[in-house]
């Protein structure tokens, strides 16, 4: 696959879900599936993800759950980049009121020209910088 986005659609697309915080094989393909899926169709597509505002990021390695996004972090890091995707996530961390990732500094002007929302399984609080996105549903 070509790491250039094909973008034949002009449509841009959050896919929010809960990857980072749940850092597991099976868990994180059923948000990737979107990503690479929406993708290959040629839409410009970003995985964003958000903290919630309680501790609930899993660190497999050190076995707790807690605020600490970096496990995770790298493990999308590590998934988007075997997708040729590498570039295209953030992860806003509520703990420490800072996004993280390749689009942390881009989020602002991603979400302003979003023209749909995909926040699968609603694992992803919507702030409100989300709140004018198309989502789909009526």
């Amino acid at each position: 696959m070509n790491s250039r986005v094909k973008n034949n659609s002009g449509l841009c697309i959050v896919v929010m879900g809960y990857i980072i915080r749940m850092p597991l094989g099976g868990l994180a393909w059923h948000y990737l599936q979107y990503v690479l899926g929406l993708t290959q169709l040629g839409y410009e597509v970003y995985y964003v993800e958000d903290s919630d505002d309680y501790p609930s990021c899993y660190d497999p390695q050190r076995h707790v759950v807690d605020t600490d996004p970096l496990y995770g972090n790298r493990f999308i890091s590590s998934a988007l980049d075997r997708l040729n995707l590498k570039d295209r996530w953030t992860y806003y961390d509520a703990h420490t009121r800072q996004w993280i990732g390749p689009q942390s500094c881009n989020i602002g002007e991603i979400a302003k020209r979003c023209d749909l929302l995909i926040n699968v399984s609603g694992m992803s609080p919507l702030r409100n910088m989300f709140s004018n996105i198309p989502t789909g549903f009526s």
